[in-house]
């Protein structure tokens, strides 16, 4: 079972219209995790009445609850909703044809302030990551490289159950579960795979100087933080959310495309696999410097070799 959250203050819950409230939705997750229905489920943060107070009841909800294992996202202001005719009507999108053009990038329509943003979004990225629950003695079984996608095997930490998972894609927001008792882990990234990333990566520096690489998520955090050929001050992190921009990624600045252009950048990461066709063709149609789209997903594969 889905369910669509949103927030765990009830001021942002009245705000968004859910006619629900924290009560219901505890009692509600309660119900359906103690029943053994596998869930799974949505916080967005970022809604006209965000404060700082509001995102942190959320995330001090989120910390307490951590058995659900509830996504945590930035709100998307799309076109033919309220919160987009409210940022229409206060300036916040002035053009409304590049708005579209740049894919519908996340805005700061709410009460929190850039540096609230900053450490707001500096914990969602580190939360999927650090916060929860993991596998033990992950081992790589299959990897099939022309889709990203692995077959593994790891022991519960909740139950102690050996699993094996098969055709599990990589770099995505999806959650496998333990088969005996259901409780949600990440994807792992299993050690001989990040090496690879690695080499390639190096590889592709090599041949190019430059690198654009574009989307930020937690998959992108994890791998700043393990992967030494992305500390290289010629590798370009790339978002189109002015809020994802207002923050620094273990230090290192996050960029509006535009950089592609000012820097001249010939090859740019994809980094999100599932948006991969929108974001390429948004390259293809804007950034004529760029020579090489690449899939992170091409580079767990050892015998990768730069087009």
């Amino acid at each position: 079972m889905s369910f669509g959250l949103e927030s765990a203050d009830n001021r942002v819950l009245k705000s968004m219209r859910k006619h629900t409230t924290v009560e219901q939705i505890e009692k509600t997750l309660k119900m359906v995790y103690d029943s053994g229905i596998a869930l799974e489920g949505a916080f967005i943060f970022g809604d006209i009445e965000e404060t700082r107070e509001t995102a942190h009841n959320t995330l001090r909800w989120w910390k307490e609850h951590l058995e659900y294992r509830i996504n945590l996202n930035l709100i998307t202001v799309y076109p033919g909703s309220y919160l987009y005719q409210y940022a229409c009507a206060e300036g916040i999108i002035s053009d409304k044809i590049q708005f579209l053009k740049d894919g519908c990038p996340q805005v700061n329509v709410s009460k929190l302030t850039d540096d609230d943003i900053s450490e707001i979004v500096g914990e969602i990225l580190e939360a999927p990551r650090t916060m929860t629950k993991s596998i033990d003695s992950v081992v790589l079984v299959k990897a099939d490289y022309s889709s990203g996608r692995i077959d593994f095997r790891g022991t519960c930490n909740n139950c102690a159950q050996n699993n094996e998972w098969i055709s599990v894609k990589l770099f995505t927001t999806n959650f496998i579960s333990c088969n005996a008792c259901g409780q949600k882990f990440n994807v792992p990234m299993p050690q001989s795979i990040m090496e690879t990333i690695d080499v390639n990566i190096h590889k592709i520096l090599s041949k190019y100087g430059k690198v654009g690489m574009w989307a930020v998520n937690y998959n992108t955090s994890y791998l700043f933080k393990h992967c030494d050929a992305l500390k290289d001050i010629n590798i370009f992190l790339i978002d189109i959310s002015s809020i994802k921009r207002k923050m620094k990624l273990n230090g290192r600045t996050i960029h509006d495309p535009e950089i592609i252009h000012s820097e001249m950048i010939p090859v740019i990461i994809i980094a999100i696999p599932a948006f991969f066709m929108q974001i390429s063709a948004q390259i293809n149609a804007e950034y004529h410097s760029v020579s090489s789209i690449i899939d992170i997903c091409e580079l767990i594969n050892p015998d990768y070799v730069t087009q």
